[in-house]
Formats: structure tokens, C-alpha cells, sequence
């Protein structure tokens, strides 16, 4: 008879631990806080931007609207729809609220003229503690 009584008391504690697991998988100790896209990420694009020409070591930069981007958010890239040539570095930085900063940059000791190009960013929302 007590084989009877400890049965029911082991699924019960079985169905209790195996819900207390559950529930805290379920539970994110970190999440996004805003959501930008199914897969939580923005891309903005900046078309037919020209840099002009760049003499030895300075930079330009644009802004893109990037609706949803707020301070803090990482920018994780930056492509171009053509080869920037060797010596342009392409970087970009959140600037304000809704805009990004995309910076062309001539690490050469000549001048060079990059050809105008659409620019893709690639923008990963900040995370908070829960």
C-alpha cells in the first residue's frame, strides 16, 4: 500500500521540478531592449553617397536614418555595393536617436577619390539586465 501513496507523491514532485524547469528556461537573464526585426537587428542603407576626395589621413561621414536606432545600440558593419579601394576605411557609430554615422576614412599618404556607393549598416540593439 505504500508503494500506492509514494507513486503518486513521485510524479507529482517530477511534474513540479520538470515545471520549475520549464518556467526558468523560459526566463531570459538578458534581454533586447527594444525589438528592431524578427531576428532583433536593424539595417539601414544610405544610397548614392560620394565621399569626394580625401587627402592624406581625413575622413568624412553622412548620416543615415536608421528609424528605432537609440544611443547605445552597436554598430556591427558597414558594406559598401562597391570596392572602397585599398587604404578607405568604412566605419559608423550611433550619433543620435534614430541616426547612424557612416565615417570614410584615407589611411593612405595620397589623396583618393572613393566611388559613390550605396552603404548598408548592420545595427544590434544594446541589451539591459532584466
Amino acid at each position: 500500500m505504500r508503494s500506492l501513496i509514494r507513486f503518486p507523491l513521485f510524479l507529482l514532485a517530477a511534474a513540479l521540478v520538470f515545471a520549475a524547469v520549464l518556467a526558468l528556461t523560459n526566463l531570459s537573464l538578458v534581454r533586447p531592449a527594444h525589438a528592431a526585426s524578427s531576428s532583433n537587428e536593424f539595417i539601414c542603407t544610405k544610397n548614392a553617397y560620394a565621399a569626394g576626395a580625401l587627402t592624406t589621413l581625413t575622413q568624412t561621414s553622412t548620416t543615415v536614418t536608421c528609424p528605432g536606432v537609440v544611443l547605445g545600440d552597436i554598430c556591427d558593419g558597414i558594406s559598401s555595393s562597391v570596392d572602397p579601394g585599398a587604404g578607405i576605411v568604412l566605419s559608423c557609430a550611433i550619433s543620435a536617436t534614430n541616426t547612424v554615422r557612416l565615417q570614410v576614412f584615407n589611411s593612405t599618404a595620397g589623396t583618393l577619390t572613393p566611388a559613390s556607393a550605396n552603404y548598408t549598416v548592420l545595427i544590434q540593439p544594446k541589451y539591459i539586465s532584466p
